[in-house]
């Protein structure tokens, strides 16, 4: 019986295996290919061949295909972890703030549309999201707050601008981006103190 793959040199159809794809290769393919084609593409099968290796080269780094979808999911989790990591040290809540909508309206649509539609269906992926969602809407309160709005302004107004956010990836209107002067003056908007 064998233990671990990693133990054997990977023949392929008689060939060694001298280019195998990393981790990461086959996570950010998976990415790209869940953004493209969505959840039902996520199987070793097709991304095997999408990619034309073997299903061995898959099997090499992930357990099963589960364990391949939680290290796509944490990957996407975590790239929100990265933008507060880096958003977070900025002293100036409304810069800090212009900055994050800044880094939303460039972010690509269609693979946050289908992290949802995927949790939509998909009862092990659900809790997930919404711990993403939470983590975001958690760092968008603290901005809020740094800012000096109370509790109940600061989460009303995080839930809107992430409700607005997240409203563009279900729209059936064309994506244009947002000119950076409008999105300074959105940021303006949300960070006015009430009269």
């Amino acid at each position: 019986m064998v233990d671990s793959l990693e133990e054997y040199n990977t023949v392929v159809y008689g060939f060694e295996m001298t280019d195998r794809l990393s981790k990461s290769d086959w996570i950010n393919f998976g990415l790209k290919t869940l953004a493209q084609d969505g959840p039902s593409a996520l199987k070793a099968d097709v991304l095997a061949r999408a990619l034309n290796v073997s299903r061995g080269s898959f099997y090499w780094h992930f357990k099963n295909l589960n364990d391949f979808h939680t290290e796509v999911l944490n990957t996407w989790a975590n790239a929100s972890v990265d933008v507060a990591n880096s958003l977070g040290p900025i002293s100036n809540p409304k810069q800090r703030l212009a900055l994050l909508i800044s880094t939303s309206n460039s972010d690509e649509l269609s693979l946050e549309a289908a992290i949802r539609s995927w949790a939509k269906d998909n009862p092990k992926i659900a809790p997930k999201v919404k711990e993403v969602d939470e983590f975001r809407i958690g760092f968008i309160i603290e901005t809020f707050k740094d800012m000096g709005f109370d509790q109940d302004r600061a989460v009303a107004r995080s839930r809107f601008l992430y409700a607005a956010s997240l409203g563009r990836t279900v729209s059936l209107l064309p994506d244009p981006k947002i000119n950076p002067a409008l999105l300074a003056e959105i940021a303006d908007l949300l960070t006015r103190s009430p009269e």
